[in-house]
């Protein structure tokens, strides 16, 4: 642990995913993170289910971005780099005081029951201390998609045929 847990005004969330994952479909998941008051910030995601991690990461930008442990060794975590959080100082403001990380995610190719992506957010003064810096959480749980589910209720129906129809080219 590098930096002590001081909640503050800002915060961080995650896009690019919903209720339900597809086994195998690989999602564009960005990292949101801001803050008013601070000038930079960095991240760390995984994707957990009850009994362990669940699906493989991939680095959409390896410039900004690296898995955790010595040497980039644990690919159940993405966080972000040193040239990172530089940029994220360096566009802070032009950014709305926040800054984005785009990682990608490849669901399991199984059904593994609910899938959480947890998303935890540093922002920082640039002080070069771990005085004020300040830490924000967000997840998102996501649920097996059954086949022939297109719409994510849960049910195969004629909505579901339409959305399956429209997909493949064929008129509705």
């Amino acid at each position: 642990e590098c930096h002590g847990y001081n909640e503050g005004p800002g915060g961080v969330a995650l896009f690019g995913v919903g209720r339900r994952y597809i086994p195998g479909a690989t999602y564009l998941v960005t990292v949101r993170v801001r803050d008013d008051n601070e000038s930079g910030a960095g991240f760390e995601l995984s994707a957990e289910t009850p009994t362990g991690h669940a699906g493989l990461f991939a680095l959409a930008d390896a410039v900004r971005t690296r898995f955790s442990g010595p040497g980039g060794s644990d690919t159940n975590y993405v966080t972000h780099s040193f040239d990172g959080v530089n940029d994220s100082v360096a566009t802070w403001a032009a950014n709305g005081n926040a800054t984005s990380y785009p990682v990608l995610w490849q669901a399991p190719e199984s059904d593994q029951g609910a899938v959480t992506l947890f998303g935890v957010g540093l922002t920082m003064n640039n002080n070069g201390q771990q005085l004020d810096d300040k830490y924000y959480y967000a997840y998102v749980t996501m649920q097996y998609a059954e086949p022939f589910d297109a719409d994510g209720d849960t049910d195969g129906d004629l909505r579901d045929a339409a959305v399956l129809q429209r997909c493949l080219g064929y008129p509705v």
